[in-house]
């Protein structure tokens, strides 16, 4: 007889919700004993928690905080805040994001690609250029990337 794992069609699908959490009998969240929840919800291979700043009249949020954002890493989870995800159609519809925020300015960074190579940066592509001289590479390409403090030196490819 082959064991089947229950959650196999759930995972993806199933998504732990913040909105009543243990509480200690001063009232406050049990942060250990959620802490302990939150590390077998994803050792179960789950990965999807729900949040809403008026859950537990604003206590949900800095428990999530001390339970999960804080112990665990960010690409481990997914955390998403109810009133924000019924904005969004992708999650509505799909299930996952499609779609990102706008970048900084609506401009995709591309005022840092075509603007002019700081000289620290050029001085070092220009030893660069000379190494691969030396070692009979040629490079063509030379530019910032989109993403501040990336650049770019692409050889030229040519058999000898």
């Amino acid at each position: 007889m082959t064991q089947t794992d229950p959650f196999e069609h759930a995972r993806g699908r199933l998504g732990f919700g913040c909105m009543r959490l243990p509480r200690l009998e001063d009232g406050e969240i049990d942060i250990p004993q959620f802490s302990q929840m939150v590390d077998a919800f994803l050792a179960a291979g789950f990965n999807y928690f729900d949040t809403a700043h008026v859950y537990l009249e604003g206590k949900s949020e800095p428990a999530i905080r001390q339970a999960l954002t804080s112990r665990h890493a960010r690409d481990e989870y997914f955390l998403v805040d109810k009133a924000q995800y019924a904005q969004r159609e992708d999650l509505r519809m799909c299930g996952r994001t499609l779609f990102g925020a706008k970048p900084p300015k609506g401009q995709e960074l591309e005022d840092h690609y075509f603007g002019s190579i700081k000289p620290r940066i050029q001085a070092f592509m220009q030893e660069l250029n000379e190494e691969l001289w030396k070692l009979g590479v040629l490079a063509k390409t030379q530019h910032n990337e989109a993403a501040p403090a990336q650049h770019e030196l692409a050889p030229v490819f040519t058999l000898s």
